[in-house]
C-alpha cells in the first residue's frame, strides 16, 4: 500500500499490556482482549511499517465493540473494538477531512457471555453502576426485615457441645455460625472459629461421639470480616469464591452474618 500511496500513514493498535507498546519489560503484563498484541516480539514483524502506535485499554476496546452493537448494529469482538477505538482517536486529531481506514479483525459471537453481558463488565469494573451500589448494612438491614424471628447474630460459644451447635444451625435454619471465645461478642477479636455444616456432616457422619466433643475440637478457622459501611462491591467478590459467608462488623463489634443465599436474595429482591 506504501508503494502505491507514499503518503499513505499506518496506525498499529494495541491493548495496554502488549510488547509493541509497553516502555519497558515491567509494562508488559495480561490482558482481556484476545487475538491481538504480543508478549514478545515476532521475528517475522517489520517495525518500520508502522508509523504509529495507539494503545487501548480493555475498558475502552469492550465499550466501543458495545457501542458499535449499539449504534451501528455491528456484533464485532474485543479487538474490533480495540481497532475502531484507535482510528476514532486518529480522526479526532485529523478532522472530518481525513480518510481512514480500519479493520475489524473478529466477530463478537464467541463473546456474549464476556463483555457483551453486563454482569461480566462489572465483575471486571468496566461498567459503572447507574446507581450507587448498596451497604452491607442495608443488605443486612434487609435481611432482619425478611427474619424478624432470627437474631441478628447468632454464635456458638468454643466450650459448647456440637450437638448444641448443631441444634442451634437447625432452629434458625442457617448452615455456619461464628465460634466464640466464652460467649461473649465484644469485637472481632473474641470471634476465634466457625462451624460449617459440611464439615460437621463428615465429622459426625464418621463418629456419632463427635456430638459430645467440644465445638473448639471441631470449629474452623474465622469467616472473614467485613465492616458494614462498606460497598457491596467489596463483599462481592468473598461470597462469590469459596467464601460462603462473612461477619459484618460495626466499629469493629460484630453484628451480622452475611451470606450467599442472603446477597442472592437481596439482589433478586432489589434490582
Amino acid at each position: 500500500l506504501k508503494e502505491r500511496r507514499p503518503g499513505l500513514r499506518i496506525v498499529g493498535a494495541d491493548p495496554e499490556g502488549s510488547v509493541y507498546t509497553a516502555k519497558d519489560e515491567h509494562d508488559v503484563h495480561p490482558y482481556l482482549v484476545e487475538g491481538i498484541g504480543k508478549d514478545a516480539w515476532p521475528k517475522t514483524m517489520d517495525r518500520t511499517i508502522v508509523d504509529e502506535w495507539v494503545r487501548v485499554s480493555d475498558r475502552d476496546s469492550f465499550l466501543t465493540a458495545r457501542r458499535l452493537a449499539r449504534e451501528e448494529g455491528l456484533l464485532v469482538g474485543g479487538s474490533g473494538g480495540t481497532t475502531v477505538h484507535a482510528a476514532l482517536e486518529v480522526a479526532r486529531r485529523l478532522g472530518p477531512e481525513a480518510t481512514i481506514l480500519t479493520i475489524i479483525p473478529d466477530s463478537g459471537r464467541s463473546y456474549l457471555t464476556k463483555f457483551y453481558d453486563d454482569n461480566w463488565l462489572l465483575e471486571h469494573g468496566f461498567l459503572e453502576r447507574r446507581a450507587p451500589a448498596p451497604t452491607v448494612e442495608q443488605v443486612l438491614g434487609a435481611k432482619r426485615l425478611e427474619e424478624t424471628d432470627v437474631p441478628a447474630l447468632i454464635t456458638i460459644a468454643a466450650h459448647q457441645k456440637v450437638g448444641a451447635a448443631i441444634d442451634l444451625m437447625q432452629r434458625y435454619s442457617v448452615s455456619q455460625l461464628p465460634v466464640v471465645r466464652d460467649g461473649e461478642v465484644d469485637s472481632l477479636a473474641d470471634v476465634i472459629g466457625s462451624l460449617h455444616d459440611r464439615e460437621l456432616l463428615d465429622r459426625v457422619f464418621k463418629n456419632a461421639d463427635a456430638l459430645h466433643e467440644d465445638v473448639s475440637s471441631a470449629m474452623q478457622p474465622p469467616l472473614a470480616a467485613i465492616d458494614a459501611d462498606e460497598s457491596l462491591d467489596q463483599v462481592f467478590a468473598t461470597l462469590t469464591g469459596r467464601t460462603n459467608a462473612v461477619v459484618v462488623a460495626r466499629a469493629g463489634r460484630p453484628v451480622g452474618v452475611l451470606t450467599r443465599a442472603d446477597l442472592l436474595e437481596y439482589l433478586a429482591h432489589n434490582r
